[in-house]
């Protein structure tokens, strides 16, 4: 969740002229400060992959970590006491011809999330006459190698300069590898297309069509909840009804105020039975107010707060 909060919120920025966080990104001096490594990284092999996912001894890690084990033992000491939550810091200060090369970081995030392995498996069953594993990587596989698409997103982003290559990897290289791009990696591919004063239309029309946003300025409005009756069966929900309040806004961005006991979007567990901020939202902005690139059931929504929580929310009003 947070991973989708900053990269679509630093995409809308870079349009709205608004800084959204801590921007990360490192002058050319500064990188240059930094110890760098000069190593070629050896052809994957599935006893390094296996060794990054961590499968031999079951340990269970996050795409990132699993991706800064795998540099670290295949490309040196840049890559060694990495803080938590800041692998794409490393990448983004890696001096290394593949660290802006989409095709070679494709390769290393192939073989570091084990998609590589799932290709070998079919070929062999299907060598041996037998069906092919399915047409396509293994989830697990394809959710690793999502993460660390967007890890690799990031730090092309804050590199600065590496436009195309985030073009290059989201447009082909990962449906290449059986990878759907996620609104946070459309968002980190545009924002670096902005950062460096380049143009995103090609992506945010792509993160358009991935959402369903075009055919969604055709939906009717989601139905409204109504309000339920107090009586033997509980209480009311003290949220259905209320308006959310603006609390301030510009030509991109609003920030409104979600009060507790609201979705913030529909859910399949809620099934349109209980009023969400999204309705609220279309109420106040409009249908054609709202970005659609995080989807037609989330229009708007950068991020979410939990149903009993209240607080203050950013909203997306352009792509």
């Amino acid at each position: 969740a947070g991973g989708g909060v900053s990269g679509m919120a630093s995409a809308v920025s870079a349009y709205a002229a608004v800084p959204v966080g801590f921007d990360r990104r490192l002058s050319h001096s500064e990188a240059r400060a930094l110890p760098r490594a000069r190593r070629s990284l050896p052809r994957c092999g599935s006893k390094t992959a296996s060794a990054a996912v961590g499968a031999s001894n079951g340990e269970k890690k996050e795409p990132d970590e699993i991706l800064a084990d795998f540099l670290r033992d295949t490309a040196g000491e840049h890559f060694d006491e990495i803080p938590a939550g800041s692998l794409d810091d490393a990448l983004a200060t890696w001096d290394h011809p593949d660290a802006t090369d989409a095709g070679a970081l494709a390769r290393i995030i192939s073989c570091a999330s084990g998609l590589d392995e799932d290709e070998d498996a079919r070929e062999v069953q299907g060598a041996r006459g037998g069906a092919r594993g399915g047409s396509s990587p293994s989830a697990s596989a394809r959710g690793r190698a999502a993460g660390m698409f967007n890890v690799a997103l990031s730090a092309l982003d804050l590199r600065g300069g590496a436009h195309d290559a985030a073009r290059d990897l989201v447009l082909v290289r990962m449906p290449e590898a059986g990878v759907k791009p996620d609104v946070v990696s459309y968002s980190l591919a545009i924002a670096a297309c902005v950062h460096a004063g380049g143009d995103a239309d090609d992506l945010i029309a792509a993160a358009r069509r991935a959402a369903g946003a075009d055919r969604r300025s055709n939906a009717k409005k989601p139905k409204r909840a109504k309000k339920k009756k107090k009586g033997k069966g509980g209480d009311v929900d003290d949220a259905e009804g209320k308006n959310v309040r603006t609390l301030w806004e510009d030509e991109h961005l609003a920030v409104v105020s979600k009060p507790a006991g609201m979705l913030t979007h529909p859910n399949e567990a809620s099934g349109g039975a209980t009023r969400t901020l999204v309705e609220d939202l279309l109420d106040a902005f409009g249908d054609e107010g709202l970005s659609a690139i995080n989807g037609a059931d989330a229009r708007g929504i950068v991020h979410r707060l939990d149903k009993p929580t209240s607080g203050a929310m950013l909203i997306a009003k352009t792509d």
